[in-house]
């Protein structure tokens, strides 16, 4: 018994063969895209490291970028809380003399064909050699 092969759904399955290789082509183009690196001297540079120091789970590291004032406030034994970002991007940056705020917009795969995106506002002072953290951060919750 010989096959009819339909044209349209021969079009249709090369169609979706294509998307699907477009589809893992672009993750794999965007997973390995290189971050650019910011002066930590920066508002913009203290929150890109101290968010580094975050998705690595690395607190003391993170710690490093806060006020001493906000520091001292932290109880050493209380981190912050998981992250599973895929993705940080900055949206904001607002300098106000002595003071500024980074907003950054975090991005969560929940699997490979859904996620969601929230922002964050991250406050920071002017400092002798720079700027830091001066209001407990996202996602930390160790400090008064």
């Amino acid at each position: 018994m010989e096959r009819t092969k339909d044209p349209a759904k021969r079009a249709l399955g090369i169609v979706l063969a294509v998307v699907a290789v477009a589809a893992v082509v672009g993750g794999v183009l965007a997973s390995q895209r290189e971050t650019t690196l910011l002066d930590p001297r920066t508002p913009a540079g203290v929150v890109q490291n101290y968010l580094t120091a975050v998705l690595d789970n690395d607190q003391q590291a993170a710690l490093e970028w806060f006020t001493d004032e906000l520091k001292a406030s932290c109880e050493s034994d209380y981190g912050f809380s998981s992250v599973d970002a895929t993705r940080v991007v900055l949206d904001e940056t607002t300098i106000d003399g002595e003071s500024a705020v980074i907003v950054v917009t975090i991005q969560v795969s929940t699997d490979p064909f859904s996620e969601y995106s929230y922002q964050e506002r991250i406050h920071l002072v002017a400092v002798a050699d720079g700027w830091a953290i001066d209001r407990t951060p996202w996602p930390y919750f160790g400090c008064r």
